[in-house]
């Protein structure tokens, strides 16, 4: 479970570098990176449950009666893909400004994870795993875009400011996570 908690952590680390660099590309205005990063949390979530769902039912149907596990990244690509493309296609959504590869990464690196960690579990437990991942996913994501708007406004050290600093926050991050690892069996 630990491994998990770090994938879910380097997602989002490498997601608002990612969301900090879109962010410095879009003309002022009212949208702020707090909002921006909410808005990736709920695409990338809503993307994790549907890449994760989709794969892993083909999977099941398509790929184990062939024999085929070995083609599963290829499906997982295929469905990432489909599935960004598929939000960006809702009308009215708050993600159609995002990039479909970000969202798609998102789908690919945490579905991985998510499938790691659940191969012999049972569906119900696969269900709350996967939900729980989403939502892990989307608070870091958060955590983390706040965390670093108030280390902009904080007096760093100048040779600490930008990317040292972040990654020495996110460092914390990490350890507070593997803080929690004997809190769940398994």
């Amino acid at each position: 479970m630990p491994d998990i908690l770090l994938i879910v952590l380097g997602t989002a680390l490498v997601n608002h570098f990612a969301m900090a660099g879109w962010l410095a590309r879009v003309p002022p205005g009212p949208q702020d990176s707090f909002a921006a990063s909410c808005v990736l949390a709920l695409a990338s979530g809503v993307g994790l449950l549907l890449t994760a769902t989709v794969s892993g039912l083909l999977e099941h149907w398509v790929l184990q009666p062939l024999d085929a596990g070995y083609a599963y990244l290829l499906l997982l690509l295929a469905t990432a893909s489909g599935t960004a493309w598929l939000l960006l296609q809702i009308p009215g959504a708050g993600w159609k400004s995002w990039d479909p590869r970000l969202v798609a990464a998102n789908g690919i690196a945490l579905s991985l994870a998510f499938r790691q960690g659940t191969e012999q579990a049972d569906l119900a437990s696969k269900a709350l795993v996967l939900g729980s991942l989403a939502a892990a996913f989307g608070l870091l994501l958060i955590a983390l875009t706040e965390l670093m708007s108030r280390i902009e406004q904080a007096d760093v050290p100048l040779p600490f400011r930008g990317i040292p600093i972040a990654l020495i926050t996110t460092g914390l991050m990490a350890l507070a996570l593997l803080g929690l690892t004997g809190l769940l069996p398994g």
